[in-house]
């Protein structure tokens, strides 16, 4: 249940300021003490930041984290801080400690695990409850599942969260800036494990099958940017599909059906949802083509035909309705040529 847009068209290391530059670090140094975290650049020692193991409180460093009086009980290396979280009475800072790559587009895309460092006041765990140790347990338990998590990635190289396209138009000021204000947020999958060291604010996000539709700003759930990028002689080509939950306001309980019902929010703002959506997305990819690739029967066809009507509205968007489920059912994929035949006049004239 989700509506394809096609156009053609962050780092977790510590930033250090040079003048009016600001550098990526790839490889740091973590010291730890019995009060406080010490990450800092091997290049620069003097840059980098402390974390209190009391209260979780990040300081710049001083002089003391510098060259400091008393020896860290731990020192190891580190490639990137990806962020910090906050539990029932323990603070859990991510560091990636190893580094599986591939490479694409001549720049290394890393796809790493992350090890933990727990941090939490000796007393502190000693003053929970039970219910609350049993809810620090169930926490601990699904941060060591995120440890294992393949699939997140970052780069030293270049900025993923921007496309092609996009990189292409920066500005040297808009270079200048911090890199966390360069990135993409819809793409930040580390943003809220960073709010303690930047200020943030994320859009329409949730697991897939939690949140469904959009928000009164045209924020999409579920929203996924995919670049495929072709280069040859020194030449760039960059395609662009944007997939996200149908652009209406609808919801998606979850149940212990296998296809939980669905139901459609009757309000005034849905024509100014759909149009803000197509805004943005027209103002960030230039022409867009969208993709309604939802069921046409039951709950989903009520769905799609209400996305449809939507549409009418917005002649600037060229609407492409395809019944995925009953033209490739049965894994009848050649079929993807009637889709393909709609739409392949649009992609000649995005190039």
């Amino acid at each position: 249940m989700e509506a394809s847009s096609s156009s053609p068209s962050s780092s977790s290391s510590v930033t250090v300021a040079t003048g009016d530059r600001f550098r990526l670090h790839d490889r740091l140094e973590l010291l730890e003490f019995a009060d406080k975290y010490v990450v800092k650049s091997f290049e620069s020692p003097n840059r980098g930041f402390s974390i209190s193991r009391e209260d979780g409180d990040i300081q710049p460093l001083d002089g003391a984290d510098v060259d400091p009086p008393v020896r860290p009980y731990r020192t190891s290396t580190i490639y990137g801080v990806a962020g910090t979280i906050r539990l029932v009475a323990v603070s859990a800072l991510q560091r990636g400690t190893e580094i599986f790559h591939f490479r694409r587009s001549k720049n290394l895309v890393h796809d790493t695990p992350f090890q933990l460092s727990y941090s939490s006041a000796d007393n502190a765990v000693l003053q929970l409850g039970s219910l609350q140790k049993r809810d620090e347990a169930y926490f601990m338990n699904l941060l060591r599942i995120v440890e294992s998590t393949p699939g997140l990635y970052y780069s030293y190289d270049t900025d993923i969260t921007l496309n092609l396209q996009r990189r292409c138009k920066l500005t040297d000021g808009w270079m200048a800036k911090p890199i966390w204000k360069q990135a993409d947020p819809r793409f930040v999958w580390n943003r809220n494990l960073l709010e303690d060291l930047i200020e943030a604010k994320c859009y329409h996000v949730g697991t897939r099958m939690w949140r469904r539709g959009a928000n009164l700003q045209g924020d999409t759930a579920n929203s996924i940017e995919t670049e495929q990028l072709l280069e040859t002689e020194g030449f760039r080509s960059s395609f662009l599909q944007f997939r996200g939950s149908v652009p209406l306001l609808w919801e998606q309980i979850v149940d212990l059906s296998y296809k939980p019902r669905l139901r459609i929010i009757d309000n005034e703002q849905t024509p100014k949802v759909v149009e803000r959506h197509f805004l943005d997305l027209s103002q960030r990819y230039g022409d867009v083509v969208a993709v309604d690739l939802t069921d046409k029967h039951g709950d989903e066809g009520l769905l799609s035909a209400a996305y449809a009507n939507e549409m009418k509205t917005l002649p600037s968007v060229r609407y492409c309705s395809f019944d995925f489920h009953h033209f490739c059912s049965n894994s009848n994929f050649d079929k993807l040529q009637i889709l393909y035949d709609q739409v392949s006049e649009d992609f000649e004239k995005q190039g």
